[in-house]
This record gives structure tokens, C-alpha cells and sequence, in this order.
């Protein structure tokens, strides 16, 4: 059984959503599980508690990008450890398509939206315990 944190995305055939413990799970209406992938979780810094979202054809959420080989030596304002970013996945296989280049603050949630027919997610950064999305403030990042 799982847990779904933060709201699920739903399609006319599927279901996505991120775990308690930090994976994403899509699954048919009947519950039938089709895929799943873990996500690097870290105890200062993970994505358990970030929505996903279906845009323009792509599984867009925050995950921690690559995990920390130590994280003992972490204190909650050392500014080292993994760090969280958009990533997108292909949503019939959860396999990953691109991470973004800039950093995602864990604690905002994107949104998405159309510029110039564009697709983007906006996104914030930064945080009181020196991470490195800096300057802090917001983020436009496009889906292609």
C-alpha cells in the first residue's frame, strides 16, 4: 500500500503520485501499479512532500538530484548536501527526460503556465540555511 503525500495527477488512464518515502508511483484507475522510481532521499533535504505535474506531455516534479555520500557531517546550515530541482520524467515509463540546471527550494510548490507558447514551471529558491539557490527569489524554467 502507499501513501500520497501531496496530491496526485491524473490522466483518462493513469495516476502519478510521490510516496511518503520519497518515490513516485504511476499506477492505472484500478490501482494496478504500472511503474515505480525512488527518489534520492536525504533527511534534511527530499521530495515527498512536492506535487507532481502532467505538462505539455512530461511528469514534472522536485526531486533531489543526486544523493549526498555522507550526510552525518551535515548540519542544517553547512550549505553542502544534495539539493532539490525540477526534474521531468516520461510518464509512461517514469523514466527521467532532464533535471533542471537551477536549484528548487523543497519547501515552495511550482506552478506552470504558457509564455509565448511556451511552456514553464515557476518555481522559488533560496532559504534562510545557505543553499545554493541563489539570489533567492523565483524561477522561470522552460519545458523544453
Amino acid at each position: 500500500m502507499f501513501i500520497s503525500e501531496p496530491t496526485p495527477v491524473v490522466d483518462d488512464t493513469r495516476v502519478w503520485f510521490i510516496t511518503s518515502t520519497g518515490g513516485m508511483v504511476c499506477a492505472d484507475h484500478n490501482g494496478k501499479q504500472l511503474w515505480s522510481r525512488p527518489f534520492e532521499v536525504d533527511p534534511l533535504h527530499n521530495a515527498q512532500f512536492n506535487q507532481p505535474m502532467l505538462v505539455d506531455g512530461k511528469l514534472v516534479q522536485v526531486a533531489v538530484k543526486e544523493a549526498l555520500a555522507d550526510t552525518t557531517k551535515l548540519s542544517k546550515n553547512s550549505g553542502k548536501g544534495p539539493w532539490s530541482y525540477l526534474q521531468a520524467s516520461d510518464p509512461a515509463t517514469g523514466k527521467l527526460v532532464w533535471t533542471a540546471e537551477i536549484a528548487s527550494s523543497v519547501f515552495s510548490t511550482p506552478g506552470y503556465g504558457k509564455l509565448r507558447d511556451q511552456w514553464f514551471v515557476f518555481h522559488g529558491r533560496g532559504g534562510p540555511h545557505n543553499v545554493p539557490e541563489t539570489p533567492y527569489g523565483f524561477t522561470l524554467t522552460s519545458l523544453v
